[in-house]
């Protein structure tokens, strides 16, 4: 479940600085709409459903690029949920609902042709995977797009949470659940995997880039990040790989 920590972080305007820096960077490793626009556009869902959607900038663009007719948009976070419904008013022509709630507390009362969630499962419950499965229409897919846990931003997120008493998922707890659970998927490699990621390092020292994306994915201001956290990170970069190692986990309902 998503923790309360990230919920006061991404209401803050500090929190919503960092988000969109952080968003950037991810920018430069991967590029989630031309792969789902890409794979998907032929599919033309009714009803598209995209979890933890955050302000919504991403489900719009999706839902063109895939021809969706009408969007349920599931997001934690009132204030962008309200943010998302300005932009979908100006820039959707189909029907648009709203739940600002958390996936564990959704109910629907219909299936949908295509399910999204991307960088959402983190903290969503792996069992929760079953509620998902069970929303999609026959022969419908979902798409899950989740760091590796070997992934060089996972691994500052997991030495992070660590010092703060957190914890997350990471791709290989999805799959696990659903290779116990016998439900069909496939893991699928976008065109930038395992691309280093540059400019975490300058001088033996974090960039501000990297200053920013532990204070994201910790959900923690930079100050008020724990320094013993800040040190172990700083010496597994100077020792290990830097590589960006993400995938897409695709449901296929039969």
């Amino acid at each position: 479940m998503i923790s309360d920590r990230c919920c006061e972080f991404l209401s803050a305007e500090y929190g919503k600085r960092a988000l969109r820096k952080f968003n950037k960077y991810k920018a430069d490793l991967e590029d989630t709409i031309r792969f789902i626009s890409a794979r998907y556009r032929d599919l033309s869902p009714e009803y598209y459903l995209d979890i933890g959607a955050g302000d919504g900038t991403w489900t719009l663009e999706i839902s063109r690029g895939i021809g969706a007719r009408n969007i349920d948009f599931l997001e934690p976070s009132a204030e962008a949920c309200e943010e998302f419904k300005k932009k979908s008013c100006k820039d959707f022509m189909g029907h648009v609902s709203i739940f600002p709630q958390r996936f564990e507390d959704f109910q629907a009362d219909r299936r949908y042709g295509f399910i999204s969630a991307i960088h959402s499962w983190y903290y969503i419950s792996p069992n929760e995977l079953a509620k998902l499965y069970g929303l999609l229409e026959h022969g419908a897919k979902a798409s899950i797009f989740m760091d590796s846990k070997s992934d060089v931003i996972k691994r500052i997120q997991n030495i992070c949470e660590k010092h703060l008493g957190e914890a997350s998922n990471n791709l290989e707890d999805i799959t696990g659940f659903l290779d116990k659970s016998g439900i069909r998927y496939d893991v699928l490699v976008g065109e930038r995997v395992n691309e280093k990621v540059d400019g975490l390092i300058h001088e033996g020292d974090f960039t501000d880039k990297t200053r920013n994306i532990i204070s994201l994915v910790s959900w923690t201001r930079w100050r008020d990040v724990p320094k013993a956290a800040k040190d172990e990170v700083l010496d597994m970069l100077l020792t290990s790989d830097r590589a960006s190692v993400r995938r897409y986990i695709e449901i296929v309902k039969k």
